[in-house]
């Protein structure tokens, strides 16, 4: 999803004048996070980041083309795409004939099974088309959702074919008060005190992210950290790296820098100039 989605999700802002937050109906809120519509005023060369949360990203038409950059490989997908696990460089470079981004985040503890997908498919591919990543479900839910125009309807017609799917409830309650807890420290905490919030065993914890979510509790942690630091970041691009880095966890400067290349594919100061190349001045 567009980086720039965090700033919304993390500050949970409902609505704005590109962008319109709409939460599911109640039977529906333990398999759908949330579903979002961005006007499409979106730069070129804009950051694409996972949070953890698997997505799936639906443009205005199914003939609408995206051309995404992945480790400075382009690549051409029409209609929508699906993202999870860990993304890494990857940018949206320009979007055509598309109004907007209709964007279904989906409970991770949810969604594999939902759509009978490996949990380990995002750690070969951390997006793709939507046939690529959820098969036939996945196409005839496209389908559905390029059959109305109205995002209501759109709406309306998500939910009902993900409550005609077959699901089976997760077992392991423990599992989502690991998650809320790492969400609620913002990443800022280790997998050894997780485990004794939550009064787990760390290889339990560790075998229960990766059998359900597909990433492992550092790895989701890690991904809270960057979201928080990310957005203090470029909310405040005249404050100094290295405190930013402290105050959000980070062990120094370099473990920070670091981290960001590797999200980023470039250094923080490199992406805040391309952000503000007028004025930019460390």
């Amino acid at each position: 999803m567009p980086i720039r989605l965090l700033q919304h999700i993390i500050k949970e802002t409902a609505v704005t004048n590109n962008l319109k937050k709409i939460m599911p109906s109640e039977p529906l809120i333990g398999l759908i996070d949330c579903f979002y519509v961005m006007s499409c005023d979106i730069t070129s060369n804009e950051l694409l980041f996972n949070d953890g949360m698997p997505a799936m990203v639906c443009m205005s038409s199914p003939e609408s083309m995206a051309m995404l950059s992945v480790n400075k490989k382009t690549i051409e997908i029409k209609g929508g795409w699906v993202s999870g696990g860990i993304t890494k460089n990857t940018y949206i470079e320009h979007l055509f004939n598309t109004d907007y981004l209709f964007i279904i985040r989906f409970n991770p503890t949810s969604f594999y099974t939902l759509f009978e997908i490996d949990t380990r498919i995002f750690k070969q591919q951390c997006i793709g088309t939507i046939n690529e990543i959820l098969k036939t479900k996945g196409n005839q839910l496209a389908l559905s959702v390029f059959g109305t125009t109205d995002i209501s309807d759109k709406i309306n017609t998500v939910e009902a074919y993900i409550g005609s799917l077959e699901y089976r409830h997760s077992s392991a309650p423990l599992l989502s008060e690991a998650i809320n807890f790492i969400k609620a420290q913002k990443g800022r905490t280790s997998i050894k005190d997780v485990s004794h919030k939550i009064g787990a065993n760390y290889k339990w914890l560790e075998r229960k992210f990766s059998s359900c979510i597909g990433l492992t509790p550092k790895e989701y942690a890690n991904l809270q950290r960057f979201a928080h630091t990310y957005l203090e970041m470029t909310e405040d691009i005249e404050k100094d790296f290295l405190s930013i880095a402290v105050q959000n966890g980070y062990y120094d400067q370099s473990h920070f820098f670091k981290d960001f290349r590797s999200y980023a594919g470039v250094s923080p100061l490199q992406y805040i100039k391309a952000l503000n190349p007028v004025g930019m001045n460390r």
